[in-house]
């Protein structure tokens, strides 16, 4: 079954950002994707007529569908570029709205934590911070996690940062018709990774609203955890070459396939090591 123009303006949209990828690109993903598991033919740009059909009346004569005619020529094409683009700039001042209305709204009960999320896009020089607004309260509709537009630093410091939370604050206030600083007297808690340039920002954020409130500083444990995981493969990885532990599983049962090492090391050493007892 196809899908609507709209459906498919969001498909792509939504593979852009998860992915990381430019629009152009994620139109390439959902044509080849469309194509391969679903065999519905999709077009980035309107197919040429053949010789038999090159007349006026099957060549558009706008890029953008106005009659019937042109809608018959554009119903297999994807959304163009411009028109993805504006899509998400939509949604992402829907997304605004929407966390500032639950900001400004909440009650006592309800608990916000902005988190400082920073991660590498593939092939991307530089990062693409971007702050999570998180709702937490004993109802589950009232548990909201809100991911707002991220913005491209070239380099990461303490005054970006800032710059990027007090930006962010005066355009959810421009949405409710409040200000920044009450926006901001409304966070309970501020959760960024373990590193030295994330420290005392909540404190410079409250300096350029001017106020005296600050939230709680939480430290997020994630990615403490991922290199002291990263430490145990390695250590586990050299254990199981001096012992020749996957020769020795792999005796017992001949079919068995070769594991990952990072996926599946703990089970294969569970399951082999109460045989040595």
């Amino acid at each position: 079954m196809r899908k609507t123009t709209e459906e498919v303006k969001n498909s792509v949209a939504t593979v852009s950002v998860r992915a990381g990828l430019s629009v152009p690109k994620a139109c390439i993903a959902v044509q080849a994707v469309c194509e391969k598991l679903y065999n519905h033919k999709y077009y980035l740009s309107p197919p040429l007529p053949t010789i038999e059909e090159a007349d006026e009346t099957t060549v558009p004569t706008s890029k953008r569908p106005r009659t019937s005619d042109d809608y018959k020529v554009y119903k297999d094409v994807l959304p163009f570029v411009k028109t993805v683009n504006e899509y998400k700039h939509k949604k992402a001042l829907d997304r605004e709205i929407h966390a500032a209305s639950l900001l400004l709204e909440k009650d006592e009960s309800t608990k916000s934590t902005l988190h400082f999320d920073s991660t590498r896009r593939s092939r991307i020089d530089g990062e693409w911070p971007s702050l999570v607004l998180n709702f937490k309260n004993d109802k589950p509709a009232d548990c909201h996690m809100i991911r707002l537009r991220p913005l491209f630093f070239a380099y990461e410091d303490r005054d970006q940062i800032t710059k990027l939370i007090v930006e962010t604050f005066f355009r959810l206030a421009v949405t409710q018709k409040t200000t920044a600083k009450a926006l901001w007297e409304k966070v309970n808690a501020f959760m960024t990774d373990a590193a030295t340039k994330n420290l005392k920002v909540e404190m410079e954020v409250s300096k350029e609203l001017k106020t005296n409130y600050a939230p709680l500083h939480l430290l997020c444990k994630s990615h403490t955890c991922d290199k002291f995981d990263e430490c145990n493969v390695k250590t586990l990885s050299q254990i199981e070459s001096k012992i020749k532990l996957r020769e020795q599983i792999e005796k017992g049962n001949h079919s068995l396939n070769p594991f990952s090492v990072q996926k599946n090391l703990w089970l294969l050493m569970s399951s082999f090591l109460p045989s040595l007892h």
